[in-house]
């Protein structure tokens, strides 16, 4: 569903470009990496939270404007799916969401 909602902003290529800022903030085991998307005049800052697993940096969540959260965002909309409908529930709302998102 995530990478299906990402893919949904960009339906085209206009000259927009990602500009990931080198150095990063340690929170914990956590690092905060600051990146901006600059299309079409605007430019919309953005950060992500990733941590190392295995080996490998995984990115765990994303803030918008740079400090929205989209975990947060997530957990509390859910949130009454999951007290309605149980794990059950969210699978199916996960699954409709996603099929939307990818035109299905």
């Amino acid at each position: 569903m995530t990478v299906a909602n990402y893919a949904s902003n960009f339906d085209g290529y206009s000259g927009e470009k990602f500009v990931v800022d080198p150095t990063t903030q340690t929170r914990g085991q956590d690092r905060i990496v600051q990146s901006k998307l600059i299309t079409g005049g605007k430019t919309i800052p953005f950060g992500y939270r990733m941590r190392q697993v295995g080996g490998t940096w995984k990115i765990l969540d994303i803030y918008l404007n740079g400090y929205v959260s989209q975990l947060a965002t997530q957990r509390s909309d859910f949130g009454a799916t999951v007290a309605a409908g149980g794990a059950k529930g969210l699978e199916k709302k996960i699954n409709a969401l996603s099929d939307k998102l990818m035109g299905g």
